[in-house]
C-alpha cells in the first residue's frame, strides 16, 4: 500500500473514531460527511524568503491524550518538517505555548531563521508581540522561552489566525494529513 493510501486511510479510521468518542462520551452528533472530509483552512502563505511554523494543540477534558504538533512549510506551501506528540498539559494556552516552543526550538534547529510563527491562540501571541507581564506564572516562563528562541534567528514574526472548523481534529493534523510528504531538511 502506498503511503498516501495508507495515511489516507489511518486518517479515515480516526475520524471515525473521533465522531464515535464524541457520540459515546460527549452525546454529541456528527455528520458522517463532515467527520471523514479535511478541515476547510485558509492557509495564507509567508513573505517571501520566510517559512511558516504552524502550531496547535489537542487537549481532552480527562488531560489523556492531549497532544501538540506543528509543521513548517515553504511560501509555496509545500511542507519541510512536521512533528507531533504526546504532551500533559492543563489548559488550552498552556499548550498553544508548548507547542509554539517547540516549533521555535525546531527553527533554531534546523536554521529555519526567517519564519513566521503561527498559532491561533490570540491571547498567546498578543502576549509574544506585546507583553510577557501580562502571563500568568505558569505560562510566563514557557513565554520567555519562546521569546529567547526567537532572538536566536534573524527574523521572527508572530501572528495569529482563526480556525475555520473545529470537526474532524486540529488545524495541525489536518494540515499534515492534507499534504503527506516525506521530510526533507534544508
Amino acid at each position: 500500500m502506498n503511503r498516501q493510501v495508507f495515511s489516507f486511510a489511518a486518517f479515515f479510521c480516526w475520524s471515525l473514531w473521533k465522531a464515535r468518542n464524541a457520540l459515546y462520551f460527549d452525546h454529541a452528533t456528527v455528520d458522517p460527511l463532515r467527520a471523514s472530509s479535511p478541515v476547510n483552512t485558509l492557509w495564507r502563505p509567508p513573505p517571501d524568503g520566510y517559512l511558516k511554523l504552524n502550531s496547535d494543540v489537542t487537549l481532552h477534558q480527562s488531560n489523556k491524550g492531549n497532544g501538540v504538533g506543528f509543521v513548517f512549510r515553504e511560501a509555496n506551501g509545500k511542507p519541510l518538517l512536521a512533528v507531533s506528540a504526546p504532551l500533559f498539559f492543563s489548559t488550552p494556552l498552556m499548550g498553544e505555548a508548548l507547542a509554539l516552543r517547540m516549533g521555535l526550538s525546531a527553527v533554531v534547529a534546523h536554521r529555519f531563521c526567517f519564519s513566521v510563527a503561527e498559532s491561533d491562540n490570540l491571547a498567546l501571541i498578543r502576549m509574544l508581540q506585546e507583553d510577557t507581564t501580562e502571563a500568568n506564572v505558569f505560562i510566563r516562563p514557557i513565554v520567555c522561552d519562546i521569546l529567547a528562541l526567537a532572538a536566536q534567528c534573524n527574523s521572527v514574526i508572530f501572528f495569529s489566525h482563526s480556525k475555520v472548523s473545529q470537526h474532524g481534529g486540529t488545524y495541525v493534523g489536518q494540515e499534515c494529513y492534507n499534504n503527506i510528504l516525506p521530510l526533507k531538511k534544508k
